[in-house]
């Protein structure tokens, strides 16, 4: 699914959606692609992202590494919240959280 739009909030999540390019949307704020079949996500022109909410998908360790490391640095104030996991009761909870987070921490985003 490609999203050509200047837009800054999408939501696609619950859609059985396999792949995802917003890559075209640098004013995007928020992605919700919750609960998809999503194998990677690119969101390295998406500057203004401030929350991504993308758990349940089939993002391995690998993909879930490329999407903290291509985070932009948030300041304190513009709160920024990222979710790969539902929650910590989810089966994956601890490899996740174990997956170079720190470069998400250390941009600012919330886990």
């Amino acid at each position: 699914m490609k999203v050509y739009l200047d837009i800054t909030a999408f939501e696609c999540n619950h859609n059985k959606v396999t792949g995802l390019d917003v890559s075209q949307n640098t004013v995007l704020k928020t992605l919700l692609c919750h609960n998809n079949l999503i194998t990677s996500l690119d969101i390295n022109q998406n500057t203004a992202l401030k929350k991504l909410v993308c758990y349940g998908n089939n993002l391995n360790n690998l993909a879930i590494d490329d999407i903290y490391c291509a985070l932009y640095a948030k300041q304190p104030a513009n709160y920024a919240r990222i979710s790969t996991v539902f929650n910590s009761t989810s089966p994956n909870h601890a490899v996740v959280m174990a997956i170079n987070k720190q470069n998400a921490i250390d941009k600012g985003w919330k886990m």
